[in-house]
This record gives structure tokens, C-alpha cells and sequence, in this order.
């Protein structure tokens, strides 16, 4: 599981879904601090976390992985 092109799938994916990194942070109970650093790797993504912006984004984590 490659970080980078996973927090990659993941911002793309929430652009075209037209969400805010804030909706994102609310939606998942993170604070926007907390979600943004997940986002740009500051983070490490474990799997619960990608079965959870999965759900959010309505995509499987396939397709975020």
C-alpha cells in the first residue's frame, strides 16, 4: 500500500465529489487538523481509517488503495 498514491486517490476522489476537506473532518468525527494531515501524509492511513473515507466518499477501499 503505496501512502502517497493512496492520500492522492483520496483528495481526488473528494474533489469530484465536490467535499470540502472539512466536510471530510466532520463526516469522520477527525478535527480538520487531524483529517488534513491524514490527507497529506503527515499521518499514517491505517485500514479502519480507509474503510471509513471509503463509506464517506461511497466508494469501496479498493478503489482508494
Amino acid at each position: 500500500m503505496n501512502n502517497d498514491s493512496i492520500k492522492e486517490n483520496i483528495r481526488n476522489i473528494r474533489k469530484s465529489r465536490k467535499m470540502t476537506q472539512e466536510d471530510m473532518a466532520e463526516k469522520l468525527g477527525l478535527s480538520l487538523t487531524a483529517y488534513r494531515d491524514l490527507e497529506r501524509g503527515k499521518t499514517t492511513i491505517v485500514n479502519a481509517n480507509i474503510f471509513k473515507i471509503a463509506e464517506v466518499l461511497g466508494v469501496t477501499p479498493e478503489e482508494i488503495i
